[in-house]
């Protein structure tokens, strides 16, 4: 379900920012940003299942999923609040947000198999694993023999606690355990990164593309006067509204003061 939200959604929202197709295809741009949104919120509630699984990893991990699922269906929402209320800069600006988490997956990825290359160069780590989890990766493999080889403990009475038992975090193509341990070790420290890198980087091209957002806002400014709004160019998100930013005038406004 995770799965098959995610890779439809990745490929879609490629659409989404290509100016031809924002500019000449505005129904397509529609239906396709609706379609990413209900795909997006599939993988977060297939990803939302898989939390307390044995593969959902640790509790690092947990949370920061849990983060991800929040803050993308969050500022998804926002998006379509801002441009039902044809804000579009503020439209632009938690769509960017939204796709910027989404995409941390695949940096917090990137991450963690690099990661887990010096992990086993270094030596000396490990994690917990279920027998039953043990002996399910191995089969994937072909490998049936793996508890009575490498794990006897779990095939002893009362020789593992509940079920439970330690495993060598490190790459190994012959033990597939020890490599998935290696890679699960890592998942919620790389992800943490990488999320930590996106929201940083995202908030620091909002901060240095001020003209493009202003161009936007004047667009906004034009649509939502020909739609009869009460205080255009003040809707949606927009920071004067929230909070203590002086208040921002609509080109033509400039204009009509300089000739007074």
């Amino acid at each position: 379900m995770h799965i098959a939200g995610a890779i439809p959604a990745g490929i879609l929202v490629a659409f989404q920012f290509t100016p031809i197709i924002r500019h000449k295809f505005m129904l397509f741009h529609r239906i396709n940003g609706y379609l990413i949104m209900l795909l997006i919120l599939m993988s977060n509630a297939g990803c939302a299942i898989l939390l307390r699984r044995p593969m959902g990893t640790d509790i690092p991990w947990q949370t920061v999923v849990t983060i991800l699922i929040i803050f993308t269906t969050f500022s998804g929402a926002m998006a379509i609040w801002n441009i039902k209320r044809l804000q579009i800069d503020q439209h632009r600006a938690w769509m960017l947000r939204c796709m910027f988490t989404l995409g941390v997956a695949v940096t917090g990825r990137v991450i963690g198999l690099s990661g887990a290359y010096f992990m086993t160069r270094l030596g000396g780590w490990y994690s917990v694993w279920p027998c039953d989890m043990i002996d399910f990766t191995n089969r994937q493999f072909g490998i049936t023999d793996v508890l009575e080889t490498r794990y006897p403990q779990c095939l002893t009475s009362n020789g593992t606690l509940n079920g439970q038992v330690v495993v060598q975090a490190a790459l190994n193509a012959t033990a597939p355990e020890e490599t998935g341990a290696a890679y699960a070790l890592l998942a919620g420290p790389a992800v943490w990164l990488a999320l930590i890198l996106h929201v940083v980087g995202l908030e620091m091209y909002l901060h240095l593309t001020p003209r493009e957002a202003m161009r936007l806002r004047q667009v906004s400014y034009e649509k939502q006067v020909a739609a009869g709004f009460r205080n255009p160019g003040y809707s949606g998100t927009s920071v004067e509204r929230w909070g203590d930013a002086e208040k921002w005038q609509p080109e033509h406004r400039f204009a009509d003061s300089e000739k007074a």
